[in-house]
């Protein structure tokens, strides 16, 4: 079964059922909702609720796309993790736990991870980690406290001041509500209908009536400690403080690839051009898609934030190479830039539409005959510019009898 257009592959094991047997299975792709993941992770997927009519004698396999390049890094892979949220809460939002296994190839953009029964599933990223962990001094680092604590023990016995209260632990429950994502108990629940999963479908297929199926889980099920309820962690920090150490970024962030898409639409006194840029996800891009279903495509780019914390922005007033006598290009804002917090919240609860820019050209009667009007992209990791080639046309007028100015686009892109 292929839901590839979706970012989901689903793969049947032989022998997972009878040759009498038929089992229908139902998916909803969800671009968005209200949805909490552990702390310290960045959702690089879409969510997907998966259900079958009746449970199967081998597990499912189910193959879910994400955006980390992990081309010559095999090493990220490490970093990237399964996480599900049961739907039998019985408040929103819907709290994402990591689950144990899944696959992940160099050479793919998908994952993979076998399942019996389901929910909400999704795959995230680790952002940071303790620089401790990342440096192979662990040990030294280690041995040093061992022995400072040592020296100070004996420096404290020989002046007799040794205060223990002053030495005990203070460990304390997080504060707050509960934490984000724990589930220590299955759910005897199965994947709700789509009109209560509390996010925004964007398909579905299969039978909607299913029965309530267990949620597996390992027995063995321990409580990860990134899963504590802690203080969200700004998006534009670089470093911060995780469990009271220097923390540092695993790379995920950084090879995150996302998509920019443009669209056009002509207008009567106008032709107004959109760029939208998102994660470069199947469910989501379907999605933008269906939201410029009038409109047509132009150029479309994949692209990397350079910095961890940056932007992109479009450069309206780069040199131009050829002329654009009497045409004018003019963006609906200024600066018309796209911060990587906005671009990454696209799906949230409070942000249902992804980021875009439009832009408005108007070509006059004594325009030169062809556009062709050089963007580039300042904040990308790779440098690329956008073209936007227009013709221009002439049509009778509806308040003239002479003719009038009118004209096509295309959007091209150059690196």
């Amino acid at each position: 079964m292929n839901w590839e257009k979706y970012g989901l592959r689903i793969g049947v094991q032989k022998e997972s059922l009878l040759s009498s047997e038929t089992v229908e299975a139902a998916v909803v792709a969800l671009v968005g909702g209200e949805f909490q993941f552990p702390a310290n992770t960045i959702l690089v997927s879409a969510v997907y609720a998966v259900s079958l009519s009746k449970p199967l004698l081998k597990r499912l396999i189910l193959e879910i796309q994400h955006c980390v390049d992990l081309t010559g890094r095999p090493g990220l892979s490490r970093h990237l993790k399964f996480a599900i949220a049961h739907v039998s809460t019985p408040s929103l939002p819907y709290h994402f736990s990591i689950v144990e296994g899944g696959e992940f190839s160099s050479d793919s953009w998908y994952g993979s991870i076998q399942r019996k029964e389901f929910c909400l599933v999704s795959i995230v990223g680790e952002k940071r980690l303790p620089k401790s962990s990342t440096n192979g001094d662990e040990e030294e680092e280690e041995e040093e406290q061992e022995e400072q604590v040592e020296k100070e023990t004996e420096e404290e016995v020989e002046d007799g001041n040794s205060d223990s209260s002053s030495d005990s632990d203070k460990t304390q429950d997080p504060p707050g509500g509960r934490s984000g994502g724990q589930g220590e108990s299955t759910s005897n629940e199965g994947v709700e209908e789509e009109g209560e999963t509390g996010g925004e479908p964007l398909h579905e297929e299969g039978n909607e009536e299913q029965d309530n199926e267990r949620v597996e889980e390992s027995e063995d099920h321990e409580e990860p400690q990134h899963e504590e309820a802690t203080a969200p962690i700004p998006c534009t920090e670089i470093s911060s403080d995780v469990n009271s150490k220097v923390v540092v970024s695993t790379g995920i962030v950084k090879n995150m690839a996302y998509a920019g898409l443009v669209y056009y639409e002509k207008k009567e006194a106008e032709d107004l051009v959109a760029f939208t840029a998102a994660k470069d996800l199947n469910a989501l891009l379907e999605f933008i898609d269906k939201r410029h279903s009038q409109a047509e495509v132009g150029q479309n780019i994949l692209f990397r934030f350079k910095d961890y914390d940056g932007c992109i922005e479009l450069k309206f007033d780069a040199p131009q190479k050829k002329l654009y006598t009497g045409w004018t290009i003019e963006p609906h804002i200024q600066p018309c830039r796209f911060l990587r917090c906005d671009v990454d919240k696209f799906g949230e609860a409070n942000y249902p539409l992804p980021s875009c820019c439009l832009i408005s050209v108007y070509g006059s009667p004594g325009a030169v005959p062809s556009l062709h009007y050089s963007i580039p992209l300042d904040g990308v990791a790779d440098p690329k510019t956008l073209f936007i080639h227009r013709s221009l046309r002439t049509t009778p007028s509806l308040t003239n009898p002479t003719t009038s100015s009118s004209s096509s686009n295309v959007v091209h892109e150059s690196t």
